[in-house]
C-alpha cells in the first residue's frame, strides 16, 4: 500500500480507515494475514495484508459484491484466474450443488486457495495451470507483479506452467458444457479469444463473466467482441466484469 497522504486518503475512501490503519499496525508487528468469517460460509478465509487480497475479498465475498441474477441454476462453473479462491467460494455459497473448476498458475496463490477452500468444499476442484489457446509451456512474465496481476507468456524452453485449452479442460473434468465461465487472466484473453477455436468452445458455454485488460494489452476487448459476434450478447457489467450471455440461454438470463 502507498504511503503518501493523498494515497492513504484514497485507500481509506475505498477500503475504510479501519483497514488502512489496521494494515499498518499488523505490518509493524510482522503479521502477514488476517482471518475473516464471511456470512454464508461455514469456514474462515484468509486475507494476506500485503497486496491485492483485500480487494479480491471485498469484491467476491464482501461489501463490493454485486448480485448475479440467474433464473437458472448453473451446474458447471469454471473459474479462470482463480487467485486465492474467493470467487470459487462465492459460487460455492450461491450454487452449492454446482461443480466448480478453478484454474490458477501462481504457486503462492494456490497455497492460499487450498487454505481458503481446503477439503470443506467437495464441489471445488483446483488445477495449477493457465488456460491458453494451445497446449504449450508457459511462465509468469513478472514474478514481482501483484497477486492478481500475473501475466503469462509462452516459453517452450524454460516454462514451468502448463497451458491448457478449454476443450482439454472440459475433457479432463468430463464437462459437456460450462454454464458459467469467469475469465480474469490479465491479458491472456487476447490470445485465447483471438484464436479461431474460441468460437467452437463458446458454443458450449452459457454465461461469461470476463475482465478485459486493454490497459495492459491493447485489443483484448475487441478480441472478445469478435469471438462473441453472432454467438452472444453483452448484457452489462458486474463490478469490472463484462457480462455476456450466449444465444442458447439468452432468453433465460437477465442482469
Amino acid at each position: 500500500m502507498s504511503t503518501t497522504i493523498a494515497s492513504i486518503t484514497a485507500e481509506a475512501k475505498r477500503l475504510g480507515w479501519s483497514w488502512v490503519i489496521g494494515y499498518r499496525i499488523l505490518k509493524r508487528f510482522g503479521i502477514k494475514e488476517v482471518r475473516f468469517r464471511p456470512r454464508g460460509l461455514s469456514t474462515p478465509i484468509y486475507v494476506r495484508i500485503e497486496g491485492s487480497d483485500i480487494y479480491e475479498y471485498k469484491q467476491s465475498l464482501g461489501s463490493w459484491a454485486e448480485p448475479l441474477r440467474l433464473p437458472f441454476t448453473p451446474r458447471t462453473i469454471v473459474d479462470l484466474g482463480a487467485n486465492v479462491g474467493y470467487t470459487a467460494l462465492r459460487w460455492a455459497k450461491e450454487f452449492p450443488n454446482a461443480k466448480i473448476i478453478a484454474v490458477e498458475p501462481a504457486k503462492a496463490n494456490l497455497l492460499q486457495f487450498e487454505k481458503n477452500c481446503g477439503s470443506s468444499y467437495q464441489n471445488i476442484s483446483v488445477i495449477r495451470g493457465a488456460v491458453w489457446p494451445r497446449s504449450v509451456l508457459l511462465r509468469i512474465a513478472d514474478l514481482g507483479a501483484d497477486h492478481n496481476a500475473f501475466q503469462m507468456v509462452e516459453d517452450v524452453a524454460d516454462g514451468n506452467i502448463q497451458g491448457i485449452t478449454i476443450p482439454q479442460l472440459m475433457g479432463l473434468y468430463a464437462l459437456e458444457r460450462i454454464d458459467l465461465l469467469k475469465v480474469d487472466i490479465e491479458g491472456g484473453e487476447l490470445p485465447l479469444f483471438n484464436d479461431p477455436s474460441a468460437r467452437e468452445w463458446l458454443r458450449h458455454v452459457g454465461v461469461v463473466l470476463i475482465e478485459t485488460h486493454d490497459r495492459m494489452i491493447l485489443g483484448c476487448s475487441e478480441a472478445v467482441r469478435r469471438a462473441m459476434e453472432g454467438l452472444g450478447k453483452r448484457q452489462g457489467d458486474i463490478n469490472e466484469y463484462e457480462y455476456w450471455v450466449l444465444n442458447d440461454c439468452i432468453d433465460r438470463v437477465r442482469l
